[in-house]
């Protein structure tokens, strides 16, 4: 959060430094129409400083001449100047203090209105501060007071734009259709196209059909009036609405036009916000990634600096710092705030690279895991197997021998040749469907009917090799467990797909169980964990079991 007094430290520095005064004041010949112009339409944070200087020192003289009524404009001014700087809390301070002066006097038209424009303002800070029902209450304290359809749809306008935040859009559908109505009655095209461009952006957010029309109906009166500001918020809203209906294409081409816009302006924070809204057009790519990164840690970034500006304005209401420290602890807050941006920097940059080896690692695990499989698997054959079938072979040129050693040698030997073929190596490179029915289809017989659904519509080639191995892997388990525990007759797997979103759904009509995950369904839920996926088991004694796959 920007800070008032730094700001006010490096004004006062630069001007002392340069000791020349404002060309542009030049200019004016009603400093205060300049120092408001200053205040409402600033070019540089020094504008904002300078005019809160101005303010500042006019507002002590109207206090000390009990001029009320004066005191109250100059404290408001003040108080959109610190909003402005980011300073809420001392913003919140002017506001609350114009807000006495007004209740100390005789109730009027003037203090109604003075007063429905304090509640509208404190409303707005504490939007900014994230506190989203306090600012509800304050515009509804506003509506309260207001007695026109102007002042009804300043109020009205700016819930809606809370109720986005909370994204409750049928609600601030509701007000924003009342502030259309009553800006066709005023006749303001103004008002009128900046309400009809705000209830098409909500609209779009419920799939209204008339969202588009009504955006670009905005549109055009903007582009007719050569309204600027106005013309950026429209192509804004219709890049955003783009964006919600996946054609990315239109967003970006909207968003390009609202930074063209941006330059004409010439306005940092408006470029800034059209960058930010370009980016956002581009899902695909790594700078968005690092926006959404970015916006989450200065959310919570903004969170923390709140808490602590409370805290530090709660502290200097109590106790004022001496004069000859306020420079000194400035500075130190400067240098404070500088290397929390670095810090914050440092953050976003090792949250990618956490992010990037993450992944791999993930992938690497899975590589690894597969071929340590398909070596346990030669290991077997190679050298289990190829044993056992010597000792079988020497054995049957030895007459002494017992008929029944042979069997028994027989059957370690088909089993051994069992457990290498389950756990084989799974040919990617072929057609995977036949795969996996080659697998099944070993599950399945005079006695086990084995059914799939939907596998022959899934095109296997839309998903990785490490899928494709964790799924061959599970669904091994889980066809090895039916046929050691189930004495299932019916087993049914049915594939879905969405995207690059796979379901299957496993059920067999066996003994079922109480469900305790012993090795092989832990096998599963591992494997899944590796891929970001799901596994659900449901199984009761008598009721078979049932196994709901997501990854």
């Amino acid at each position: 959060m920007k800070n008032l007094a730094v700001i006010l430290f490096i004004f006062c520095a630069v001007n002392t430094l340069t000791g020349q005064p404002s060309k542009q004041n030049l200019k004016y010949k009603d400093s205060l129409q300049y120092y408001y112009d200053l205040a409402n339409h600033p070019q540089s944070p020094f504008d904002l400083a300078n005019a809160y200087k101005f303010y500042n020192e006019k507002q002590k003289l109207s206090s000390a001449k009990k001029d009320t009524l004066t005191a109250i404009k100059y404290l408001r001014q003040i108080a959109i100047i610190q909003l402005k700087l980011g300073d809420y809390y001392g913003s919140e301070s002017s506001e609350v203090e114009a807000l006495r002066y007004l209740e100390a006097m005789k109730q009027t038209d003037f203090t109604r209105k003075n007063k429905l424009g304090l509640y509208n303002e404190l409303g707005g800070i504490y939007k900014e501060r994230m506190d989203y029902d306090l600012a509800l209450k304050y515009f509804n304290k506003g509506l309260e007071l207001a007695q026109t359809k102007a002042e009804n749809n300043i109020i009205k306008n700016n819930m809606a734009l809370v109720y986005n935040k909370q994204l409750q859009f049928e609600k601030s559908e509701t007000l924003l259709s009342e502030v259309y109505k009553n800006s066709i009655i005023l006749g303001d095209s103004v008002q009128l196209a900046r309400a009809l461009d705000n209830l098409g952006f909500v609209e779009g957010k419920l799939n209204r059909p008339d969202a588009l029309d009504h955006m670009k109906q905005a549109l055009n009166m903007r582009l007719t009036r050569n309204d600027q500001l106005g013309t950026y918020a429209s192509y804004k809203h219709l890049s955003q609405y783009f964006m919600d209906q996946n054609d990315y294409e239109k967003a970006q081409s909207y968003a390009q036009k609202a930074y063209n816009i941006s330059k004409q302006i010439q306005s940092t924070s408006y470029l800034e916000d059209a960058l930010d809204n370009l980016i956002s057009t581009r899902p695909n790519t790594i700078e968005y990634q690092y926006k959404k990164l970015k916006d989450s840690i200065e959310t919570a970034k903004k969170l923390a600096e709140n808490k602590y500006a409370l805290m530090k304005f709660d502290y200097l209401n109590q106790r004022q710092i001496a004069s000859t420290f306020k420079i000194q602890k400035e500075k130190e807050h400067l240098k404070s705030l500088l290397f929390r941006t670095l810090v914050v920097i440092i953050m976003v940059v090792v949250a990618l690279i956490l992010s990037m080896l993450y992944s791999k690692n993930q992938r690497d695990r899975l590589q690894e895991i597969y071929l340590t499989e398909t070596r346990i698997s030669k290991k077997l054959h190679d050298e289990v197997a190829n044993d056992v079938y010597q000792v079988m072979t020497q054995l049957e040129s030895d007459i002494a021998n017992k008929d029944k050693v042979l069997d028994a040698l027989e059957d370690i030997y088909s089993r051994t040749r069992d457990i290498s073929k389950e756990n084989s190596s799974i040919a990617l490179n072929e057609n995977f469907e036949e795969v996996l029915k080659d697998l099944l289809m070993r599950y399945h017989t005079n006695k086990v009917n084995v059914i799939t659904r939907n596998l022959s519509k899934i095109d296997w080639n839309a998903f990785e090799s490490f899928k494709k191995i964790t799924l061959y892997r599970i669904l091994q388990e889980l066809m090895v467990n039916m046929k050691k525990h189930s004495n299932a007759t019916i087993v049914a797997i049915t594939f879905r797909s969405k995207g690059k979103k796979l379901t299957i759904n496993y059920s067999d009509n066996g003994v079922g169980c109480q469900l305790k995950k012993l090795s092989g369904l832990r096998n599963v839920e591992n494997r899944m964990v590796t891929i970001n996926g799901s596994a659900i088991f449901d199984s009761k004694p008598g009721q078979g079991f049932k196994a709901k796959i997501s990854m």
